[in-house]
């Protein structure tokens, strides 16, 4: 389920706010989420300015969405890239 500013079709990355949105609204915080995929402390936090696919699929992973979804502009350079 995305947060409420999701709820409409975007072309545009998540920001900062988007995160701690959907994270407050799932009882998650960064330090849960990096940790159970298996990194310390806020690691994860790092992809929300910088590709890093692994870290993106967990993230999306814990708020049930695609990664895709949550950074747009990354997965169409990606697949042009293809």
């Amino acid at each position: 389920m995305a947060s409420p500013r999701h709820n409409r079709a975007r072309q545009r990355d998540w920001e900062a706010i988007d995160f701690v949105i959907a994270f407050r609204d799932r009882g998650l915080t960064w330090k849960q989420v990096s940790e159970e995929a298996g990194y310390k402390g806020t690691a994860l936090r790092n992809a929300v300015d910088k590709p890093w696919p692994k870290a993106e699929k967990a993230i999306a992973h814990a708020l049930g969405l695609q990664p895709e979804t949550i950074w747009p502009s990354r997965y169409a350079r990606r697949q042009a890239a293809a």
